[in-house]
């Protein structure tokens, strides 16, 4: 499944800069006990238009990268009622994705845990997980652009965990068909935060695991 990778990239492919990007999502619970899963998913402009002059374009129009990005990448997130606001500002190019979850619904459940879908998480016994397979790269792991590697290595992906969600963290791994990494968090007063660099993610279809 590669529904997010066309956001992710916000046209940003005919550049080839598929991964020069930052993502942060933010995971709370309302008094309700709806879920609100906020994620934002941009590009730094100094850096794509440096990289486009490096391959011979003097300039970027962020209207035509805009109009790469398909709406109906979107439709998966439709049933969590999504709202999608473009992000074009002086510094960031991108997109803010808004979703309220109602896990007590029970048809929204079954949807949730029928598949695995980006950047929605599941709930077990005392345990979070968060699939981010599609963030997965065929192409990335065959380059050996060292420039593009480069930008990659300071972008990260920064998941926030309201303690609404979860009162308390013991430990979070990163899982692969092939590996289990532990990662390391900050405990931010009522809030735990999770970075995990984006080249973690591009090299295998990964699942991130948050135990209480």
């Amino acid at each position: 499944m590669k529904k997010i990778t066309l956001l992710i990239c916000i046209g940003l492919c005919c550049l080839s800069l598929t991964g020069c990007i930052d993502i942060v999502q933010h995971i709370t619970r309302k008094s309700d006990g709806t879920e609100q899963n906020t994620i934002s998913i941009t590009a730094t402009k100094a850096v794509i238009e440096m990289l486009a002059s490096m391959q011979g374009n003097p300039s970027v129009n962020y209207d035509d990268l805009f109009a790469e990005f398909n709406t109906s990448d979107m439709e998966e997130y439709e049933q969590f009622g999504a709202k999608m606001i473009k992000i074009n500002d002086q510094v960031n190019a991108g997109y803010l994705i808004d979703m309220n979850i109602n896990y007590k619904d029970k048809d929204i459940l079954k949807a949730i845990n029928a598949e695995d879908i980006d950047l929605i998480p599941k709930y077990g016994k005392k345990k979070m997980t968060i699939y981010v397979g599609s963030l997965q790269d065929d192409d990335y792991s065959k380059t050996d652009n060292e420039m593009l590697q480069l930008f990659l290595a300071s972008s990260k992906y920064q998941l926030l965990i309201s303690k609404t969600c979860m009162p308390s963290i013991k430990r979070v791994l990163l899982k692969t068909a092939k590996k289990s990494t532990e990662v390391g968090y900050l405990d931010l007063y009522d809030e735990y935060m999770i970075d995990i660099p984006i080249i973690l993610l591009l090299t295998d279809k990964a699942t991130i695991e948050i135990y209480q």
